[in-house]
């Protein structure tokens, strides 16, 4: 059940990783959006759910996708100790880097999120051979 997940989980992150390469300006508002909620804390409880499966996950690349999963998981409580804290980083990033400077965030950001989705994916399809 958890190479299943790994494997959806890397598909999704593929998508997500190629809709901010392709509509990064938009991707960006629906982030800020999100990140100015007031339910924004339960991007916390969100990210300790999804990353905990990779965290126990055997298999092919079970080091490499241990780290991602332990990098998602130790991001939540970050998330949810701090809201105001990422609201103020963000918008001072905001402030700072201007729309094309965002858009390059954006995108660095999509690049890791693909890797980590391939990563996923890969060590899915040696387990499963």
């Amino acid at each position: 059940m958890i190479l299943l997940y790994t494997f959806i989980f890397g598909i999704f992150q593929i998508i997500a990783g190629l809709a901010e390469l392709i509509l990064p300006e938009k991707i960006y508002t629906m982030m800020k959006s999100w990140v100015n909620s007031p339910l924004y804390f339960i991007h916390g409880i969100i990210l300790i759910l999804t990353g905990f499966p990779l965290t126990v996950y055997k298999g092919s690349l079970s080091t490499a996708v241990f780290i991602i999963g332990i990098v998602i998981v130790f991001m939540g409580p970050v998330v949810l100790f701090y809201p105001e804290k990422i609201r103020s980083i963000f918008n001072q990033g905001e402030a700072d880097l201007g729309d094309r400077g965002l858009v390059k965030v954006v995108r660095a950001e999509a690049m890791f999120r693909i890797g980590a989705g391939l990563i996923l994916i890969t060590g899915y399809l040696l387990s499963v051979r």
